[in-house]
């Protein structure tokens, strides 16, 4: 941006600190602490990156969104009986779809491996152990980017309820014990299918590793070697609000 150095009088170019707001396809990134800037000369592309038009809902469907988000926990994070039937077609999927990475012999050992990955990430997303393979391996997927989280089915809003809801549930007093009690029963059952959820993953990016497989391709294999349940469009969260697992 040109403008006037007031110790000199000289016209100079400057970084313009509001680019970022004024220019709709530039967003900003942290890494390492420092901001550094991406500009995509794709519009939609800026679009969906910048997530513009994501979640304005009313309050009448916002409240429907709040009820079959709830169902779908029950049927899904809170149901210990959907872990292992999960788990079984979740590592049929992927050793299936890990073919396409091109590791021969790799499908069987996905298979083999799925029960020491999933002791591997309930110890290292529950404990945040180091220790084992597979821990070291559940460590370095999530940092790759391919561990699967149940908060993507939350948005802001009600990640911000939760979180005051939490702060709350901290305070003194007998229903407040009960209520600990509770997020520590839901929490447990989160965990026991979260650690099931990536069992199979983590399965597919150990073994890609061990072939050699360089970290970002094993981790977004680990991702799409099955299906990826809160990738959704924008108009997604309407949808999930009228019918359950929509997207």
């Amino acid at each position: 941006k040109r403008g006037i150095d007031k110790a000199t009088g000289l016209v100079t170019v400057r970084n313009d600190p509001l680019f970022r707001m004024r220019d709709p396809n530039t967003m900003g990134v942290t890494i390492g602490g420092h901001v550094h800037y991406i500009t995509m000369h794709d519009p939609t592309l800026a679009h969906a990156m910048k997530n513009l038009g994501a979640e304005h809902m009313n309050d009448f469907v916002r409240g429907v969104s709040t009820v079959t988000r709830f169902l779908a926990r029950m049927f899904t994070q809170w149901n210990p009986a959907f872990t292992i039937p999960n788990v079984m077609r979740d590592a049929l999927t992927a050793s299936i779809n890990v073919r396409a990475v091109g590791v021969p012999h790799v499908s069987w050992a996905v298979m083999r491996d799925v029960p020491a990955a999933a002791r591997g990430a309930w110890s290292a997303f529950r404990n945040g152990q180091k220790n084992t393979f597979w821990e070291q391996m559940a460590h370095e997927m999530a940092t790759e980017g391919g561990k699967i989280e149940f908060f993507g089915m939350d948005d802001i809003q009600t990640k911000g309820r939760k979180l005051r809801a939490a702060l709350d549930a901290a305070q003194p007093g007998s229903w407040n014990d009960v209520r600990r009690g509770m997020y520590a029963v839901t929490d447990y059952i989160s965990d026991l299918n979260g650690a099931a959820e990536n069992a199979t993953r983590l399965s597919v990016y150990g073994n890609l590793r061990r072939a050699g497989i360089s970290k970002p391709r094993a981790a977004q294999a680990a991702l799409e070697t099955t299906v990826i349940f809160y990738r959704k469009g924008e108009w997604a969260p309407y949808m999930n609000a009228a019918y359950l697992f929509y997207n």
